[in-house]
């Protein structure tokens, strides 16, 4: 397997359906996915557990990406 140690992810919506349960499963992985977690919302933060907040540098965004410019 790769050397996921130095990896990112990045999770779009993770305050809506799909994004919760990905969170969930990397809570609940015994294997580390990588190092940086990135967040991206529109409305409501992503409520995040001690376990996710040990294990990744987290990184969260309050951005709507259908508004491209506010990624520049």
């Amino acid at each position: 397997m790769n050397d996921l140690k130095h990896s990112k992810i990045l999770i779009t919506g993770s305050s809506g359906f799909v994004g919760k349960s990905l969170l969930d499963q990397l809570e609940k992985s015994e294997e580390n996915f990588g190092s940086d977690l990135t967040l991206v919302y529109r409305t409501n933060a992503p409520k995040l557990s001690e376990r996710i907040q040990s294990r990744y540098k987290i990184k969260v965004l309050q951005k709507d990406l259908r508004l491209a410019w506010e990624f520049k």
